[in-house]
């Protein structure tokens, strides 16, 4: 079997092998040992962009060089110049890394992320000199091309960034309506009384993280809520910088509920008689109180 052929049998391996994964150490790691196993490479592995430096990653072969420089050696040099390397010689490639005198020829391939950035590179080592030509870059890009949907830019930003929670307010259409509150199970505010509400997870809105929170703490389940506001006072809450969004339901009167996750009791309050409320909970109530009014048409 000729060497295209070799390659196109690989290629379709891969990509049945990858298809629907989106771990991609785990895929990187079968895909170098395809690559091994059918072409019969000495070293073929991957060195993964970590804080400025490639880091050796998943590879089949003896020991290797750990960290790699940028623009150091063939791999960070096809990492630098975004392309990728063939050397016939690696005793004649400028800055050459030396990871074992057994390696005499190499190909290096970037493999870029969803945004045009190289994530990663594919390095291959043969003992014989002159190993690597057009064909294996033709179909070595192609596979890397495949690991691409792996790879979003994760974006930092050197802005410091608040936590942002949720709140739920559930007040009662009875005749002295009535609103449901938590008493605190944990610090800051320990048994002080506060609306249900949390952090929101990375996977959710903020209207989710209501409804959770609630849930959660409650027992309670609702399907309508409505936006209060957004509230961000710098110091409204001693654990650092958090903005809370505020969102009402109404029901149609008190239903069973019970203090549930971080809340140690919840209980059912008069408007009347209400207690002190933890954070800025106060500023809520009274801006859910003139909402529940314009609902409710109430004067």
């Amino acid at each position: 079997m000729d060497k295209i052929e070799k390659y196109r049998l690989l290629t379709e391996q891969i990509r049945a092998l990858i298809e629907g994964e989106t771990d991609s150490v785990a895929v990187m790691a079968n895909v170098c040992a395809a690559i091994h196993e059918a072409m019969g490479f000495w070293w073929t592995g991957f060195y993964r962009v970590q804080n400025g430096e490639l880091v050796l990653g998943p590879f089949q072969g003896p020991v290797a060089c750990m960290h790699i420089g940028y623009g150091k050696g063939v791999c960070g040099t096809a990492w630098k110049e975004q392309r990728t390397i063939i050397v016939p010689d690696v005793e004649q490639f400028p800055g050459h890394i030396a990871c074992s005198s057994l390696s005499r020829s190499e190909i290096v391939v970037p493999v870029f992320s969803k945004d045009g950035e190289v994530v990663a590179v594919l390095d291959i080592d043969s003992k014989e000199l002159a190993t690597f030509d057009d064909i294996d870059q033709q179909y070595l890009e192609e596979i890397c091309k495949m690991l691409l949907p792996l790879f979003v830019k994760q974006y930092s930003y050197r802005y410091p960034r608040p936590a942002v929670t949720a709140d739920c307010v559930v007040m009662t259409k009875e005749a002295v309506p009535q609103v449901l509150l938590i008493e605190r199970g944990a610090d800051p505010y320990k048994g002080c009384w506060a609306f249900p509400g949390g952090f929101m997870n990375m996977d959710e809105t903020t209207e989710q993280c209501a409804v959770r929170e609630l849930k959660e703490e409650t027992g309670l389940q609702v399907s309508q809520i409505q936006q209060i506001g957004a509230y961000s006072k710098i110091d409204r809450d001693p654990r650092g910088r958090t903005v809370t969004v505020a969102y009402l339901a109404i029901v149609d009167e008190t239903i069973a509920v019970t203090g549930q996750d971080d809340a140690a009791k919840a209980e059912w309050w008069p408007l009347s008689d209400l207690p002190h409320l933890a954070f800025d909970h106060y500023d809520i109530m009274q801006d859910a109180i003139a909402l529940f009014k314009a609902k409710m048409n109430i004067a």
